[in-house]
């Protein structure tokens, strides 16, 4: 576990990340990022981005927990987008 920071500029909280290996995603393993040790604010294979914002360069994305192929399947910590 490392804190991270994030790449947004008008972001001020701190990230937990947590990464795994894991049998069904050898190659990306698992990551569980927490925002202030809090709230998840992400979980997919690791990428070394705290949210799916960052990762995706497309603020949309800013409550995605886990972006899923079917958006029916797409977690956020709203219920917004």
């Amino acid at each position: 576990m490392h804190p991270a920071c994030s790449s947004r500029g008008d972001d001020s909280s701190w990230y937990v990340m947590v990464e795994a290996n894991c049998a069904w995603e050898e190659e990306h393993g698992l990551l569980l990022v927490w925002r202030d040790g809090r709230t998840l604010t992400k979980v997919g294979g690791y990428d070394g981005h705290v949210t799916n914002a960052n990762a995706y360069a497309d603020d949309g994305l800013r409550d995605v927990v886990y972006v899923a192929t079917n958006p029916n399947h797409t977690t956020r910590t709203t219920n917004a987008g």
